[in-house]
């Protein structure tokens, strides 16, 4: 049962944003850090014998008319358990505030963790009306691809921050398509053409 329902919550974590190509880093720390936050939510709660957040427990425990607080301690302690899975599987949670200048270089009062050059670079760039513009109208990745040419340290800086995941997930896409290429029928040595035409993005 607790199973169950912890295991939905983290399949809807997961399933939320499954654009994988799409996906870079900070978006996956911000989800993760509401993650974590709520698991936060659900300890804090289940002292108090509230387990409405888990609805097949809070089912079998109403039908069964058990004490909610005999197993608190004990969902507790897993909960805890999954928070620090999750904490070191996606490190800086806590303070990843000095990024901000990447998420929005538009926000006033960001990129204060910048050297003095690239402050005065970062401002240029936030008095800038066409980059605002084109800033909200295309991906995080794809603004700061746009501004390279012109502002190429702070560019750099920003796409080593964003691009780890997402080169990591097609890492994972082309070896889980070679997994399927290379089965007992399809044993070919040579897989170049068909990984090339099975990893194409579809369009």
């Amino acid at each position: 049962m607790l199973g169950e329902d912890a295991a939905s919550k983290i399949n809807a974590v997961r399933l939320s944003d499954n654009s994988g190509r799409e996906t870079y880093v900070l978006h996956v720390q911000d989800k993760v850090q509401a993650f974590t936050k709520k698991i936060t939510l659900w300890s804090t709660n289940l002292k108090e014998g509230v387990t409405e957040m888990f609805p097949q427990l809070h089912q079998a425990l109403l039908s069964s008319g058990a004490d909610p607080g005999t197993i608190s301690p004990l969902i507790q302690s897993h909960l805890a358990h999954l928070q620090g899975y999750f904490k070191e599987y996606v490190p800086d949670l806590e303070d990843n505030s000095n990024q901000n200048w990447i998420r929005n270089p538009f926000a006033p009062g960001v990129g204060e963790s910048l050297d003095l050059m690239s402050q005065e670079r970062l401002i240029d760039m936030a008095n800038e009306w066409e980059l605002k513009v084109k800033f909200q109208a295309v991906s995080l990745p794809q603004y700061w691809l746009y501004v390279k040419k012109d502002y190429p340290a702070l560019a750099e800086r920003a796409l080593k921050s964003l691009l780890p995941f997402a080169t990591t997930y097609l890492c994972e896409s082309g070896f889980s398509t070679l997994k399927v290429l290379k089965t007992k029928h399809r044993a070919r040595l040579q897989v170049d053409n068909d990984i090339r035409l099975a990893d194409k993005p579809k369009t």
